[in-house]
């Protein structure tokens, strides 16, 4: 009985939501920031929190998570909490903002088509680009070095899910050096530069063809480097997110394709990467779904279950630079790891995130689940009116890169917590890349103009 009223109620609640979000933000025709956050808290977060409640898995019987339904429950509420005071913030945005933001903007940024400038197809932007690049593929082979391979060329030699569990563990979460300086030239650097060389390549010249394929394959390899599931999911999404920008609607075909090719690619890297090639194929699928909708929900029932026990965190678990604070940070993934798994890791160093409800819960309870999420909201709307904005006066390569890239970068708090966007170097670097991109096209802008005005200038006193 219980399972049948949180599947009804969820129902109706999804659509009352949709309807509301639809009431402040429009219909859906591109993908924005808050749209696609929504779609992934759908996706990672809410369905999760249904089917823990009304289904039995292997997994978390196995860790007797099923003793305490009641706190399966509470995650249920807490995710529906979540999402309504999630919306509850972009309607604040829209009410602060209500001068330049209305809900026909999207309709209307959807119609301009993305303008190529004169040193966006360059050869100095060309060479420039090409150089970072080179410069990514440079420190991936010194990460490389550092870890003694990439876990993908241990895939068909390791002997079990086991082995290759550590070494991805190895190559990621016990990483010896400052991992974090490796990602930004490794993968968030080339990532950036694949967004700006999608649109450039629009031009039709070989050389910005060629460079985007290098980059295509170069992110594709990277996302499968770790053997991780999600990294190549995620890349394809992204592909999927410019093409739709660029055509200025959401192709439900592709949509469809992409969910079975991503499904049927999930199996795959089930069957390989987890050492299942023997398994039944029903036991595979249960794992591959299970790691989509359950994966990033199944720690917030020991987020819940660790602040029962231990108290709230009262924001300690958040970043600490350079010791300014007076406290030591809390390694709250890893910790909750620990916590949830204990001695079944042996010498493996795991990490629990969850959707970032999670975090803001075991540090400041409901109120703070609560304040965050309209928070949040808000600011995810803030950024979705600037960015349509600036994009209706110019729809410049360099602005729909960055506006692409948010709603790529903040789709991953569906997954994790928010309180590292402070000290997140990924996200300022490609701030700081987008500021002197434009600053360097509006010189040449600039000039190009002088030259003009010089050469009529000419022209007229010629006659």
């Amino acid at each position: 009985m219980t399972a049948i009223f949180i599947v009804v109620f969820s129902v109706i609640y999804l659509l009352v939501l949709y309807n509301f979000y639809i009431a402040i933000c429009g219909r859906i025709r591109v993908f924005t920031i808050t749209s696609f956050f929504c779609l992934c808290y759908i996706s990672f977060a809410y369905i999760g929190s249904i089917l823990l409640n009304i289904m039995h898995f292997e997994a978390e019987d196995y860790l007797g998570m099923y003793a305490r339904p009641d706190i399966f429950f509470l995650v249920w509420v807490f995710t529906l909490l979540g999402l309504l005071f999630l919306l509850l913030g972009f309607a604040i945005a829209n009410i602060v903002f209500k001068n330049i933001c209305y809900p026909r903007k999207n309709r209307d940024l959807q119609l301009i088509k993305v303008s190529i400038s004169c040193f966006d197809n360059s050869n100095k932007n060309f060479f420039v680009i090409l150089f970072l690049f080179i410069l990514s593929f440079f420190v991936l082979l010194v990460y490389r070095n550092a870890i003694g391979g990439f876990p993908l060329e241990s895939v068909f030699s390791a002997d079990n899910g086991a082995a290759l569990a550590f070494l991805r563990s190895e190559a990621t979460n016990n990483f010896s050096g400052k991992f974090y300086r490796y990602v930004m030239f490794m993968e968030t650097l080339p990532l950036f530069l694949f967004i700006v060389v999608s649109f450039i390549k629009s031009c039709k010249k070989k050389k910005w063809q060629y460079l985007y394929i290098a980059l295509f394959l170069y992110n594709l390899f990277y996302s499968l480097s770790t053997i991780q599931k999600a990294p190549i999911l995620k890349f394809l999404l992204l592909c999927c997110i410019i093409f739709f920008y660029k055509n200025g609607f959401i192709n439900k075909k592709i949509i469809l394709k992409l969910v079975v090719f991503s499904c049927g690619l999930v199996l795959i890297m089930y069957m390989c990467f987890m050492g299942l090639e023997d398994a039944p194929i029903e036991v595979i699928i249960e794992g591959a779904l299970h790691r989509v909708f359950i994966g990033a929900i199944h720690p917030f029932y020991w987020y819940i279950k660790y602040a029962e026990e231990f108290g709230f965190l009262y924001g300690i678990s958040f970043p600490n630079p350079a010791g300014i604070f007076p406290f030591e940070s809390f390694r709250l993934t890893v910790e909750i790891m620990n916590y949830a798994k204990g001695d079944l890791l042996g010498d493996l160093v795991g990490s629990m995130p969850t959707v970032y409800i999670g975090e803001m819960y075991i540090n400041f309870g409901l109120y703070g689940l609560i304040l965050a999420s309209i928070m949040f909201g808000f600011a995810l709307q803030t950024l979705d009116i600037l960015f349509v904005r600036s994009l209706l006066v110019s729809k410049s390569v360099i602005f729909s890169s960055l506006y692409i890239y948010m709603i790529y970068y903040f789709s991953q708090f569906a997954e994790t917590g928010i309180s590292g966007i402070i000290v997140d170097t990924n996200f300022y670097m490609v701030l700081f890349i987008s500021f002197i991109y434009c600053l360097i096209n509006r010189c040449n802008l600039r000039g190009h103009g002088k030259k003009e005005g010089l050469s009529r200038y000419k022209c007229a006193s010629s006659r």
